[in-house]
């Protein structure tokens, strides 16, 4: 009975799944290059970095101020991923994404989060920002 509740537990904390994820999965990784946090950035801003994992990134998703503004793919190109991760070479040769954010109306910080998600729903975060916005 321990057991089942215990499993209840993981299910509704995961948007209850039929299936549990793979122990043996490894987790998505990458950063966010634009842009840096701290950075004074316009209200729809260009944000771009790169994810990698042992299979396919099949998203990335980002959020602002912890509400959700979007997705993209890994597609881009980025040979110095592949340089700097050999063991992800394959995989490296479509780990670029970019997309437009919308920050939202006024002057008071934002934070911006962006993760990765794999072809087996694993998640993991690729970076935390801190932006400011300029004009409306």
């Amino acid at each position: 009975m321990r057991r089942w509740l215990l499993l209840g537990c993981v299910l509704a904390l995961s948007g209850c799944s039929d299936r549990l994820p793979e122990s043996s999965n490894e987790l998505p990784f990458g950063v966010i290059d634009v842009p840096v946090t701290g950075a004074t950035v316009a209200r729809v801003s260009r944000v771009s970095g790169w994810a990698l994992d042992d299979s396919r990134i099949v998203r990335v998703d980002l959020y602002v101020n912890g509400h959700f503004s979007g997705s993209t793919s890994a597609v881009l190109p980025r040979p110095d991923v592949g340089k700097a991760f050999p063991a992800y070479e394959r995989q490296a040769l479509v780990s670029g994404w970019e997309i437009a954010v919308d920050l939202g109306e006024g002057s008071t910080p934002r934070t911006l989060l962006a993760q990765a998600v794999d072809d087996n729903g694993a998640t993991r975060d690729l970076g935390v920002l801190s932006l400011n916005v300029i004009g409306r």
